[in-house]
């Protein structure tokens, strides 16, 4: 069993966030000393730390952390199939978006003006008769 502050210190995750992870009720500690009220972690707590911190690292808040950890696997697996779906449109949408500047790379700049205003135009009105 480790205090928070060392398993602050082996997780790499501080203890402020151990302490609103437990406050949110995303991570609980193994118990709770009530004279001192010094928080007490194991092996599980660490290990669901470790899926807390991975899932997080995947760009899911932590809502829907607590709401995956706490469902049966095939939701989590349903979720990270959506979260890979998403990625991947995501990533040929930049993609393209890459090889569009990439095009404007190849465009020599000499045969671009040197020079381009923009400003208001102004319209000219005509009167038919």
């Amino acid at each position: 069993m480790w205090r928070i502050g060392q398993l602050a210190r082996m997780s790499g995750v501080s203890e402020r966030t151990l302490r609103h992870y437990d406050k949110i009720g995303l991570l609980l500690p193994a118990s709770v000393d009530r004279t001192t009220g010094y928080r007490w972690y194991g092996v599980t707590e660490l290990s669901r730390l470790e899926r807390i911190r991975g899932l997080q690292r995947l760009g899911l808040p932590l809502r829907t952390i607590a709401d995956l950890l706490d469902a049966p696997e095939t939701h989590l697996h349903q979720a990270l199939t959506d979260l890979v779906t998403t990625l991947r449109h995501d990533l040929a949408t930049l993609t393209a978006t890459i090889a569009q500047a990439e095009d404007h790379l190849s465009i020599p700049m000499s045969i671009l003006p040197q020079q381009t205003v923009v400003g208001p135009r102004r319209l000219h009105t005509r009167h038919l008769t």
